[in-house]
């Protein structure tokens, strides 16, 4: 086989965001930890989600859902991961159910954090929120923080529907 040959697999249709997560269970059967208010690492864990499921391997999926709970128990979810489930396609199971539960609750719990502060008023391509998803980006610019959130909260079926258009 070629990748024997060249020692090397290429996965066109998988994203590289997300590999360091399968990478380091590979090696050591450990996910790490993600540092609190780290949003990019908290979304290629769910990137990493989604290949441990195309892959089969759930006993990552599983670690990797651990180190999700660990993190949504220190920081409030951005609405951006909620569209970068309907993004990646996860409309249901686990990670799905953590998620929203996680979003609902805090939402309830917290409503204040999700109320919008001036800097919410414009989106900014530039944005580090919109930045970390740029690579899932299908053309368009990303919401605003404020935007998002709207846009998750006034579609009743999201997040089946966040981005289909």
């Amino acid at each position: 086989m070629r990748e024997q040959q060249n020692n090397e697999i290429v996965l066109p249709e998988d994203q590289c965001r997300g590999f360091d997560f399968v990478a380091d269970w590979i090696y050591s059967e450990t996910v790490r930890n993600i540092t609190v208010g780290e949003t990019q690492d908290f979304h290629s864990a769910i990137i990493a989600y989604v290949l441990a499921d195309k892959y089969c391997m759930p006993a990552l999926q599983n670690a990797l859902i651990d180190t999700l709970i660990a993190y949504t128990r220190k920081n409030f979810l951005d609405p951006h991961s909620i569209i970068l489930l309907a993004k990646l396609g996860i409309e249901t199971g686990p990670l799905h159910d953590l998620m929203i539960a996680q979003f609902a609750y805090d939402l309830v719990n917290y409503p204040s954090t999700y109320y919008p502060r001036p800097d919410d008023r414009h989106s900014d391509s530039e944005d580090s929120e919109n930045a970390d998803l740029s690579d899932l980006d299908d053309g368009d610019t990303q919401p605003g923080w404020l935007e998002a959130l709207e846009h998750v909260l006034t579609h009743p079926e999201c997040p089946r529907s966040c981005y289909a258009k």
